[in-house]
């Protein structure tokens, strides 16, 4: 996965400031509001608070859309992908 972008691999948000990019220690870049300060990714959980808490804020949504919005948004970036495949193979 290691690869230049212009958006953060976890949560998708735009990183064409320097400031908001963080490097993990698997190699990517991402946000600095999806990796601890030791360059560890947060868990899918953490970051699904945070873009829920972000959703709510800015778009001024229920709990329950900004959940629902979160969770498909997270689920189709390339770092939780496999969370996707793990929940289809379920169905």
């Amino acid at each position: 996965m290691n690869q230049k972008c212009s958006t953060c691999l976890s949560c998708g948000m735009p990183l064409e400031e320097s400031q908001y990019k963080r490097q993990g220690n698997d190699g990517n870049i991402y946000c600095i509001y999806c990796v601890h300060d030791n360059g560890d990714l947060k868990s899918f959980d953490e970051i699904f608070q945070g873009t829920v808490y972000h959703l709510k804020e800015s778009q001024d949504l229920a709990q329950p859309a900004a959940e629902k919005m979160a969770y498909e948004l997270l689920l189709n970036m390339p770092v939780w992908q496999h969370l996707q495949q793990k929940e289809k193979k379920h169905d």
